[in-house]
């Protein structure tokens, strides 16, 4: 399969959208992927931080569904206070696109017991220059030492797969 190296899909699959789902948590996914699943399953994080680019969001669950999120009150403190000290925005993963996106790593994370956020860093999609970068880093580190710190108190309610 010829692919742009700009390309984010493998084997013609987006990894984004590639976790198992509710209604098919025995989804095989693509190897990168599964090595980042079966990393989680060994170490079993309490909370995880996904970087991706770009728009200057924080991501929580749920991105598969509209309904509310039993850890929603901590997401909405947490990601609210990180907003605050990044000058992002944050947002259910759901609401992004206004419905559902199916295979999201965050839903994954959280039904398999971690507190978990998407970042999307920075304002384009392109590889970002060094200056871009500590932009962004200076932004995002007290947001980052505040996630660290919190996610951790935090009981996931539901654990599915």
């Amino acid at each position: 399969v010829s692919q742009s190296r700009y390309s984010r899909s493998v084997d013609g699959v987006d990894p984004n959208r590639n976790f198992p789902t509710i209604s098919n948590p025995d989804k095989k996914s693509v190897p990168p992927v599964q090595n980042l699943k079966n990393f989680f399953l060994k170490i079993k994080p309490n909370s995880i931080l996904s970087g991706h680019t770009y728009g200057r969001l924080y991501l929580v669950p749920w991105g598969d569904n509209m309904s509310v999120n039993p850890n929603e009150q901590d997401y909405k403190r947490v990601a609210s206070k990180m907003g605050e000290l990044s000058r992002y925005k944050w947002m259910k993963a759901s609401q992004i696109y206004n419905s559902p996106i199916i295979g999201a790593e965050c839903d994954w994370y959280h039904r398999n017991g971690s507190f978990a956020m998407v970042i999307e860093f920075g304002t384009h999609q392109r590889k970002p220059s060094e200056n871009d970068t500590e932009i962004e880093f200076e932004r995002t580190k007290e947001a980052f030492l505040f996630f660290i710190q919190e996610s951790v108190k935090i009981n996931i309610v539901n654990n599915y797969f």
